[in-house]
Formats: structure tokens, sequence, C-alpha cells
């Protein structure tokens, strides 16, 4: 029955003859024995006897001591006709002395009048302090027995279950083992916890660390919440809002992105890196740009010349000029010329000083298409860039009025004929019905024709 022996070990007596009581076997005996001491013992079979002393601990005790011990099974007693002493720890207690002993189990017995007790069923000048019986598994009983001698002092206590459990805890196995559970907070679909420590002997729950301060189950328990939570699958997002979910599937917490640059690659002097806009709340990135190579601090700045005279200058093709500009910069840092994006021989253009005067040959110029060009003159420091125009020549472009007409001392009759020649070979369009053409051509036939007769009479004289 018991767990542990105790500290002086008692043989049962086969019976206890009292005032003429019947003799029998009582669950335990232990003699009359101011000495006799039990200590962190436990009972955990069940009891059932015949006997008029009964006790889930002890059946009989007199002058002894038991302490820091319990009692896990029931106890049933079967006496109907005499008068049993039936109790969840001890049957008697005649000025025996139990301290912090509790009893787990049921009571029951058979007699019609005499109820049994909870922790002692016969209570003679005992002594019982700091003691506890199942409440719950026993809502009737006493914690001493109804037929009783004369009362001693009893501190027993009717306990819940749970209680009683932390007591044996404390006094039979030295103290809980307990273990934490952290915080849980609840959400919209399910429960959440407060902190707690929960003892793996027992089963009770405690709101400290140490044991002290016993808690229900109930107590632990964080409602759930009647609002919307966000689920764990954390954040999702499209290219301008970010948001959670809600286990129940409603989308919450939606807002605009918060972007700041982050750097995927740093550039350096010679070569470029890259950065991307990321959310500082949802990690959502853009698509990554492109960041110049820096500057170290050694490079040489550049100028930017300014050009004095020949800003967007012209010149008509064929017409045997020159196109000239002045930039105010030093001429033995000139470097070159780009027409169009592209460096130019030397040989396309003269170049002296008074700041820097650069003049672009006609036999470069010829080579050039109608239309604007972009010209850009270097030095070693810097640069000056201007555009200039291409215009089509008077036989290129005849609606153009602003270019001379050949005039008769330059105009050869081989000259009308392979005019001519060239003329029916060549398609016919609408620029040969401009008046201008027709006039000039009148001119010239007339002058030709003028010409030959007077020939023609000087020659006759």
């Amino acid at each position: 029955m018991f767990s542990r022996a105790p500290t002086k070990t008692v043989p049962p007596k086969a019976a206890y003859p009292e005032d003429g009581q019947p003799a029998g076997l009582p669950d335990v005996y232990l003699s009359p024995n101011a000495s006799l001491e039990i200590e962190h013992c436990a009972s955990y079979g069940n009891v059932e006897a015949n006997n008029w002393n009964t006790g889930g601990f002890v059946g009989y005790l007199e002058k002894g001591k038991i302490r820091n011990s319990v009692s896990y099974g029931n106890v049933k007693s079967t006496v109907a006709g005499w008068e049993p002493k039936t109790g969840g720890f001890s049957g008697t207690n005649t000025e025996g002395n139990i301290q912090n002993c509790n009893a787990a189990g049921t009571v029951t017995g058979s007699h019609p009048t005499i109820a049994p007790g909870g922790f002692i069923g016969y209570d003679n000048n005992g002594t019982t302090a700091g003691c506890a019986f199942d409440k719950k598994k026993n809502p009737s009983l006493n914690d001493v027995g109804a037929d009783s001698g004369t009362p001693g002092s009893n501190q027993i206590k009717a306990a819940d279950t749970t209680s009683l459990l932390s007591n044996i805890c404390g006094s039979y196995l030295g103290g809980h083992t307990l273990s934490k559970a952290d915080r849980k907070e609840a959400t919209h679909l399910t429960e959440g916890n407060i902190q707690y420590w929960v003892c793996a002997n027992c089963g009770g729950y405690f709101s400290d660390a140490s044991g002290a301060n016993m808690i229900t189950s109930l107590d632990v328990v964080i409602a759930k919440s009647a609002e919307h939570t966000a689920d764990r699958t954390g954040w999702h997002s499209d290219a301008d809002n970010h948001w959670n979910t809600c286990e129940c599937g409603e989308k919450i917490n939606q807002s605009g992105h918060s972007f700041t640059w982050v750097i995927d690659k740093e550039a350096t002097s010679t070569e470029k890196g890259s950065k991307h806009e990321q959310c500082t709340v949802c990690n959502y990135a853009k698509t990554a740009v492109e960041i110049p190579p820096v500057k170290t601090g050694t490079e040489e700045t550049k100028t930017s010349y300014k050009i004095i005279e020949g800003t967007e200058s012209s010149y008509v093709l064929q017409s045997g000029n020159s196109l000239t500009i002045r930039v105010d910069a030093e001429f033995s840092k000139f470097a070159g010329i780009k027409v169009d994006g592209v460096q130019i021989g030397k040989d396309n253009y003269d170049v002296k000083s008074g700041s820097t005067i650069v003049t672009l040959k006609s036999s470069y110029l010829n080579t050039l298409t109608a239309g604007t060009h972009n010209l850009e003159m270097l030095w070693t420091d810097g640069s000056a860039s201007t555009t200039f125009t291409i215009q089509a020549s008077v036989n290129q472009n005849p609606d153009n009025k602003n270019q001379e007409t050949a005039t008769a001392s330059n105009t050869q009759p081989a000259t009308q004929t392979n005019t001519k020649q060239t003329t029916d070979k060549s398609p016919k369009t609408g620029d040969y019905n401009n008046p201008l053409v027709w006039a000039a051509w009148l001119i010239v036939s007339e002058i030709i024709i003028a010409g030959t007769v007077y020939y023609r009479k000087k020659k006759h004289l």
C-alpha cells in the first residue's frame, strides 16, 4: 500500500478489543506510542473493510505522528450494524498528530445514520494541521465523521480536486514541477492564453514561476477577438498597396507603400551600380535602376566654352564659301572637331588663334547633305557646341529665292545643249513651271539670238 516505508514500521494488530467492541482486522493499526512518526509516505490502493476502524492511510492512530503523507485511494466501509469509524485518511485519531497530509479519494459508508468523515472518521482529542480532503468527490461529507468522542484541534480543509493535488505537490512531493507557457494572443477565430506555469505532477495552473499563486485553467484563456486579425501569411502586395489577410479571408490593414532606396551594387569610378526602391513595411521592391559611375575627385572639370561668332551659321552647297566660328577658348588647347558626333580630319578645316577661330572648308561642307548638323569643337579642358545648316544650291532647289541666278557671261551654248539633254532625259516635274525659271531662259535666248544677228551683220560689212 505504501510507496515508502515509515520512519518506524509497526506491524498491525489482529484485533483491538475495547469496551466490548467486536474484534476485527483494521486497515492499519498503530499502537499507542508517542514517539512513533511516519513522514513522506503515500497510500495508493483502495481500501474496503468490514471493521469499525477504516481509513485510506491508517485505520487507527493513537498518540503517533504522521507528516507530509497522502492517501490517493478510495475508502469504503461495509459495516452497517455497529458504529463504524471511517475516514478518507484515518479511521480513528486518538490523541494523534497529523500534519500536512491529504486524502484524495472518495469515502463511502454503509451505516444508515453514522456518516464517514472526509478526512477522519472518529476524533478523540486528536490534532490535525494543514490537512485537506477532496470536497468535489465527497460533497456531502464533513472533515470529521458524525460519531466522535472528545473533539480535538483540527485544521482540515475541504478542497477542490485541483487545489488538493497542488497541496500534495507541496507537502508530499516537495514542490511543483513547473513548465512555462508563453503568452499567445487571441485571433479572430482562435482563443489565446496569458503567460502561465503548469505543474507536471498535479496539473495545477499558476500565474507565477514560484507556484505561489494558483489559478484555474479558465483563468489563462484569452477570448477570441471580435475584430479581424492578421494570419501568419505575412504581407501581400501589388505595385501600389500592401495588406494582410484575416484567418477568415478578409483583407485588412491595406495602405500604400512607403518607399526607400536600397543599394544593390555600389557604383565605382569605372563601373555602374544599381539600386531599387523598397517598401519599408512589406519589402515590395520596384525594378532596379542604374547608378552612374562616381567621380573620384581626380577627374578634370570640363569647361563649356562660349562661341563669340558663327553660331547657327548656314552654307549653300557648291557656293565655294566657307563656314567660320570663333570661340572664346585658348588656341593652344585646341584638340579637334566633331560633326554629328564623328571626329573629322584636320584637312577639312583650318584653325588659328584669336581666341580660337575654326573655318570649315567648302570642300568638306559640299560632302554634307542639306539640313541641320551638330558641330562640337574640342579643347583638352572643355568644348563648345552649336549647329549649322547646309542649304541646297540653286540647281538643286530652284525655289530658293536667296540664291543668285546664272548670268549670261557664265552661260555657254554647250551648257544650254547639255542642260537640254539633261532635261530631256530627266522626268518632268512641277518645278519647271516656275515663272522665274522661264524668265531666265527667255533672257538667255534673246541674248543668244541678238549676238548671232550682230555677228552676221558684222561679217557681211
